[in-house]
Formats: C-alpha cells, structure tokens, sequence
C-alpha cells in the first residue's frame, strides 16, 4: 500500500497518466469519426472512390500508429520518473527525459495525420457527391475540435516532466562545475621531527 501511495503522490506520474489518459479519449473519438465518416456522410450523397478513400485510409493508419505509440509512450515514461524518484541514477535521468521528447513527437505526427483526415472530409468529399448540410458538419467540427483540443493539451502536459528532467540536469551540471572550480585545500606540511640523540655513556676511568 505504501508504494502506491508513493505513486500516487509523485505528480510527474500522475501528469504522465493524465497524457494517457487523453490519448485513449482521443481514440474513441477517432474512431467514432471515421465511422462517421465512413457510415453516416453515404445519407447526405456521398460517393465511395478509391481517389479519396486511399488518402483517408492512410492517414488514419499513420495516425492510429502514432497515437497508439504515444500512449504506450506515456505509460513507459512513468517507469524511470518513478525509478528517479526513489533513486537517482544516469540512466533513469536519461530515459525520463528521452521517453517523454519522442512520445512530443508522436503527439505531434497524431495531429499531423488527424489534419489531413479532417481535411480531407472537409475539402474534397463534396467532389465526390457529399451535399453540404449543417448535420453533418457541425458533427464533423465537434468530433474535430475536441480531438485537436485534447491532442494540443497532451502535449502541453508533456512538456512538463521534459522541462523537469532539463532542470534537475541543469542542476548537476553547476554543481559540478561548482566542484571542479573550488579550489582544493592546501595540505600543511608536519614539521618533521628532530631525532634526539643519544647520550653516550660516561667512561668510568
């Protein structure tokens, strides 16, 4: 029980679990929009083709790809903040600053290809029969919007624990500079010690 307590109090975690916690809200909202899009857009005229489904399907893979991957990130990156926390080492310094940078940009490359996909449904579709109506629309920029909304505070958050692991290498850095610049002590020298001599014993004549 005590360690989870400790795990629970350690707020980097707790921020680590937030960013994943995001990721999977992202997902459900991903999914219901291609299924929106691949469902309910073929009522308002929609016309299947190769032309625009190849695009969206790529996208989308990339994308389930790289949000996947942020949020096993997220969940890895918990491990050496803990680690650091109970005892510091190069290692877990490293790997706490490394895990949460690359899961930035898996974040990132999730917006990317989310973009497209939105871009997508927003600007090519109506070549393709899709008759504009306010239904589906406002479906569309809801179901957007939130993603974007929740994908750019994932990467807000993550920049916490990054910017923590900067600081505490920033930390070590002066102190060591600290170190190498103070001067050493001067060690005194003992004077040494005169040997006594010894009396020779007086001859008895």
């Amino acid at each position: 029980m005590a360690d989870v307590k400790g795990f629970l109090k350690d707020s980097t975690v707790l921020v680590l679990l937030v960013v994943a916690v995001l990721n999977l809200i992202c997902c459900a909202l991903v999914y219901r929009f291609s299924m929106f899009v691949h469902g309910d857009l073929y009522n308002y005229g929609l016309i299947f083709s190769l032309d625009w489904a190849e695009d969206f399907y790529y996208s989308n893979t990339m994308l389930w790809i790289f949000l996947d991957g942020a949020i096993v990130l997220s969940f890895l990156s918990i491990i050496p903040h803990r680690q650091y926390s109970i005892k510091p080492s190069k290692a877990s310094k490293w790997l706490g600053f490394l895990l949460p940078s690359i899961t930035i940009i898996y974040q990132a490359l999730s917006i990317m290809y989310f973009w497209q996909m939105n871009d997508i449904v927003k600007n090519r579709l109506g070549d393709f029969g899709l008759i504009s109506s306010v239904e589906w629309t406002s479906t569309v920029s809801n179901l957007s919007n939130t993603i974007f909304a929740l994908m750019i505070v994932a990467i807000l958050i993550l920049l916490i624990p990054t910017l923590r692991t900067i600081g505490i290498m920033e930390i070590e850095i002066v102190k060591e500079e600290e170190l190498e610049n103070k001067p050493k002590p001067i060690k005194k020298s003992k004077p040494k010690k005169k040997a006594k001599s010894k009396k020779k014993p007086k001859s008895s004549l």
